[in-house]
Parts: structure tokens; sequence; C-alpha cells
């Protein structure tokens, strides 16, 4: 259907459109560099460009810089590529990353100076030269377990199955339908001042909430970000926000206000916090990690940091 050649492995090019993204003169040569260098002959190279692209320009890059590759119209499904690709190269920033790993198709990362998560998730896949590239494909082609390197890939980053992340994805949008809580603002504005008490201001989130009529919840919020949150608070608002990233960020919060000194470092604290460690997107959270283990040590309660560290260790690549 694509005109390629059946008798050849298929190696992947998928490109960020020109100037967009990062995607630079010397990113762009570079790519093409590297992947024509890289790949033995008993691949084809196909370069799939972003349907945006304009060919003429793509055509005088590869006629340059990678002669030989067959150029796919932009417009092509990307589906139709990948069912056709036995290896994709990418820079590691697109979803077709992603599409290609659920299709048990190894990915090799371009390094063209973009820190992506396959730089901490899985870096024996990221390349920073042609004989990395040839080095990895050689890597795949011997391997009993060519999948074995993005493990890691799939339990940080994509916990479900897509099958069951489209469910997950459909039951929430009909949930929004059903409830009308797309229209329910004050939702929004509380989520709004937590994310930006987390990461930017709590100063400026408690400004936010003062203008919101939030009930009960927004009142254990104003609380917690003015460090005097109740059990009953957290109860509160854990409970709402429970299984979401926003419990995440709660636990955050509470552990600044028990740095803080506001409030001593009682059982249910302990329970609440057991439950700090992410399953997803550790990085994010490292720092208020820090601060619980130095909140665990000033307090006295050794072995509950001794769980805590042994906890996280697994996991410290992540960081």
């Amino acid at each position: 259907r694509l005109g390629l050649d059946p008798e050849s492995l298929v190696a992947a090019l998928t490109l960020t459109a020109y100037r967009d993204s990062g995607e630079s003169e010397g990113v762009r040569i570079e790519q093409l560099r590297m992947a024509r260098e890289g790949l033995s002959t008993a691949y084809q190279l196909v370069i799939k460009p972003h349907p945006i692209e304009s060919m003429t320009v793509l055509r005088r890059f590869v006629e340059e810089y990678a002669r030989g590759a067959t150029i796919l119209d932009g417009t092509i499904p990307i589906d139709d590529l990948l069912n056709a690709a036995d290896l994709l190269l990418n820079r590691g920033v697109s979803q077709v990353c992603f599409e290609a790993l659920l299709k048990a198709i190894p990915v090799v990362v371009l390094d063209v100076g973009d820190h992506t998560l396959f730089h901490d998730s899985a870096p024996g896949v990221v390349a920073s030269d042609s004989r990395g590239v040839s080095e990895i494909v050689r890597d795949i082609e011997q391997s009993a377990d060519p999948m074995a390197p993005y493990r890691s890939i799939f339990d940080r980053h994509i916990p479900f199955a897509s099958a069951r992340a489209k469910e997950i994805t459909c039951e929430r949008i009909s949930s929004i339908i059903d409830t009308h809580s797309a229209h329910r603002r004050t939702e929004q504005w509380l989520e709004f001042a937590l994310t930006y008490a987390w990461q930017v201001d709590r100063h400026v989130a408690l400004s936010v909430l003062g203008g919101v009529d939030g009930g009960a919840l927004g009142h254990a919020m104003s609380k917690l970000m003015r460090r005097r949150a109740t059990e009953k608070d957290m109860e509160l608002l854990v409970e709402h926000w429970r299984g979401q990233y926003g419990e995440q960020m709660l636990l955050c919060l509470l552990c600044e206000q028990l740095r803080a000194g506001e409030r001593h470092v009682e059982p249910f604290h302990l329970d609440l916090m057991r439950r700090f460690i992410s399953p997803v997107n550790l990085h994010l959270y490292c720092g208020h990690y820090e601060l619980w283990g130095r909140v665990l040590l000033d307090g006295g309660h050794v072995a509950e940091y001794r769980q805590f560290r042994e906890a996280l260790e697994p996991r410290r690549s992540e960081a």
C-alpha cells in the first residue's frame, strides 16, 4: 500500500514540522545523518513528515543528507506507516513513540538536544550519534525480547493498555456530560488554586480562593495553604482528590506545613504520607520527598524514614 520494498526491513523516521518545536535546520540535518549512517543496508529508511510540512523543503534536506530514503506524504495515517515498520526513529518528543511501543515496535531515540522521558527511563535506547544508532539497532536485532528496554516506560508512563485507557477516558467524558461538570467553575478554580499553591505561590493561590465560594472544601484548602490544616481538613481534601494528581499535591502542601512546625507529626500524618510516593512522574515531587525525609528525621521517626527511603530506592533513576 505504501509502495515499500517487501524484501527489506522498514526503519520509520517521523519528523516534527520544520522550524516548529525545536526542529531547527541543525536538528533536522543531524536526525537525517544519524539515520542514514546508523542503519545497515538491511533497512530501508522511510521518512514521514508532519502533515503541515512542506514537501519541497523536506525533499531538499533528504536529497542532501539522506539520499535514497523514501519520503511518504505527511497526510498518510501514522498507523499505516507503523503497521509496516520494524523500527521507529524519533527525537523522543512525539506521541508516535508511544503509539509505536503499544504496537511492540522498538523505538530508537535520536538525541539532538531534547531531554526526554527516554533519557530517564530507558537511556539504553537513546543514541547520540550514528554509531549509537547502529549499536542500539544491533542490540534490538540480537535480543530475545526487543521490548525489554522499554518496560520502565510502560511501568511509569503507560500504566494502562490502550483499550483500557480509552475506556477510562470515555467514562470520564461521559461523567462530565452527565453531571455537567464542565460548567462547574468552582471546581476548576479549586484545582487551579491547588496546583498554583503546589508549584508557584501559595499566597497567590490563597487570593484566588478568596474569590471562590468553595464551601467546606475551599475552607479546608485555605487552612492547608495557611499551614493550619487539621486531621479533619486533610481527610476531606484527600477524599475529594483521592487517586488523582491532586492527592499528591495536597500531600506536598501537608509536608510543607509539617516542616514549618505548625503541627506536630501525628500518627494520622504518617498514615497519610505513606501514600506520598507517586506511581508516575516521580520527578515532579523529588523536592518534597527530600523535605519529608527531613521532617521524619527531625521528628525522630527513624523507622518510618527507613521505610520511606526503601520504598523510593528502586525508583531512584526516575529522580
